[in-house]
């Protein structure tokens, strides 16, 4: 409900918010919390506040189309999110996708003290590449939520990854791994939108709850792998290097969200999924139907 209350708003709205992912996703969410847990009133403060910050008037009929929804099902649990195949494989690759992007984010942090010739001036650079990837997350994600999540992860393992080619001078070294760390800052803040907007409100927040476990049990697990430098120089980076690349394969099935409407329900989030599946399969099924066509033509 809270996506389509939210699309209730008038042009000017929409435009604002949709140069925005941070406060639309926002909105929707807080919206449809509220009308699940029956809060109508302040779902009609939150409509009134952002229509007035947009300039816009809320129209009559939006106050008179909101009613209480309060949903049976917000009570629920993590294994209500796995009842299905479809909805299991979502929760699944999206609490790997969170454990692989800590896995690479605090892995390539600690292994500034491997880079370059100054462990200061490492640490520096390491966390002042972020900012500019902070930055660019925002416009390159309005463009769609899941090529963008895979593209800062690709340029995560490709950088991390080229470290260790023989042929890349030492003084390269060093930029790439930055290169690779503001990268994986950038897919963090992906994941963030991803999670956020794959899980139904009813369930989001202990969604989001187990994706943040995942990064903070990656968190301890990638101090380990830092010590294998003492075994070769690149093989930490080429570990982190790999487990983008490994990320990068879990959230390209994972649907779209950037412009389709926010699940409420367990039930509607099991419908989607099980649409998006059905979407995806035919997919597969029809370039499988290429190749071999083009095999027997070969033949």
């Amino acid at each position: 409900m809270g996506h389509k209350l939210f699309q209730r708003f008038s042009d000017g709205s929409r435009r604002l918010t949709s140069r925005c992912p941070l406060l639309e996703a926002f909105s929707c969410c807080i919206l449809g919390w509220l009308c699940s847990n029956g809060s109508t009133a302040e779902a009609m403060e939150v409509l009134h506040f952002v229509a007035n910050c947009s300039g816009q008037t809320l129209p009559v009929s939006a106050e008179m189309k909101v009613t209480a929804a309060k949903d049976p099902s917000a009570a629920g649990s993590i294994g209500h999110m796995c009842r299905t195949m479809p909805t299991a494989k979502t929760t699944a690759r999206v609490a790997a996708a969170w454990f692989l992007v800590g896995f690479a984010y605090y892995g390539i942090s600690m292994d500034a003290a491997n880079l370059g010739p100054s462990l200061p001036m490492s640490v520096f650079l390491s966390g002042l590449i972020e900012v500019p990837f902070n930055f660019a997350a925002q416009p390159i994600l309005s463009r769609g939520r899941r090529w963008g999540t895979a593209g800062f992860f690709l340029v995560t393992g490709v950088c991390c990854c080229l470290t260790a080619v023989s042929w890349i001078p030492d003084w390269l070294e060093l930029p790439l791994a930055v290169t690779g760390k503001g990268a994986s800052q950038g897919a963090f803040c992906a994941v963030y939108f991803l999670a956020a907007e794959l899980f139904p409100t009813s369930h989001r927040n202990l969604g989001m709850g187990l994706a943040s476990l995942c990064a903070r049990i990656a968190s301890t697990v990638a101090p380990f792998v830092v010590l294998l430098a003492e075994i070769w120089k690149p093989m930490p980076l080429v570990v982190f290097g790999s487990s983008a690349f490994l990320a990068l394969c879990v959230v390209l099935p994972l649907r779209e969200t950037s412009s389709a409407p926010l699940c409420d329900s367990i039930e509607e989030y099991e419908r989607t999924e099980a649409d998006h599946e059905g979407t995806f399969r035919r997919f597969q099924d029809a370039e499988h139907g290429t190749e071999l066509q083009s095999g027997s033509a070969r033949e």
